[in-house]
């Protein structure tokens, strides 16, 4: 919860994303009343990653809302 509440109270620039369990936001808010955020209103879910459902998010307001922005574009190889 400590690095998810980073990227929450993090300037929204497009740089800052979570890598979380998907438990951090689906399942925790019901049994922790004091969660120091809103999983739904304050992440935005870009993709799910891996058999465990790992999830990356930002900030609601960030611009970088699709996980294609993070990726580098692949290098076209020259064949000789």
């Amino acid at each position: 919860m400590v690095g998810t509440s980073s990227v929450v109270n993090s300037k929204p620039d497009g740089q800052t994303l979570a890598g979380v369990n998907s438990d951090t936001l689906n399942v925790t808010p019901f049994f922790t009343p004091d969660i120091p955020f809103d999983s739904i209103n304050d992440l935005t879910y870009i993709a799910n990653l891996g058999i465990f459902m790992t999830t990356i998010a930002v900030r609601a307001e960030s611009p970088s809302r699709h996980l294609k922005r993070w990726m580098p574009s692949p290098r076209r190889t020259r064949k000789n």
